[in-house]
């Protein structure tokens, strides 16, 4: 084997192609390696998107009536007590979790976001100090329990 097909096998081996790949360009054959177009992780505005899997679970899980971001009066004295507890326990970090419904999943995106920022801005307003980072997904067609925002508060 000469001096530079060892290296280009070398080569090949280093960059995680098989000894297939490195035999057939020792043997002389040319080896063409094409990759495919990364495609964006990021869903379309028309595509369905999903929160991804939670860590902890939910501190509190805020409902909502059908494309409304009113926080009802009871829901508010729940983020009261969830405010305290990530006050007193200094977390640094909140995450906020947005699910709305809708025949159009773009839409639905854009009711959960003005729901996430609507109880970032009331916890804000009840002296969270907190990194609170905010998901907006749209729920499953017919799931009345997609109007939601679930608030997860890991701890310190």
């Amino acid at each position: 084997m000469t001096r530079s097909r060892v290296a280009c096998s070398l080569a090949l081996a280093a960059f995680g192609l098989g000894a297939s790949a490195a035999s057939a360009q020792t043997s002389g054959h040319a080896l063409s390696i094409t990759q495919e177009e990364p495609k964006s992780s990021r869903p379309g505005p028309n595509d369905p998107r999903e929160a991804p899997a939670a860590s902890v679970a939910p501190a509190v899980t805020v409902m909502f009536k059908s494309n409304s971001a009113d926080i009802s009066d009871r829901a508010k004295a729940e983020l009261d007590n969830v405010a305290k507890t990530i006050s007193e326990q200094r977390m640094t970090q909140v995450e906020l979790r947005a699910f709305a419904s809708g025949e159009d999943p773009a839409e639905a995106r854009r009711v959960a976001l003005a729901r996430a920022l609507t109880v970032r801005s009331y916890l804000i307003d009840q002296g969270v100090t907190a990194r609170i980072e905010v998901g907006a997904f749209s729920a499953v067609r017919s799931a009345r329990s997609g109007e939601r925002v679930e608030v997860l508060a890991p701890g310190p």
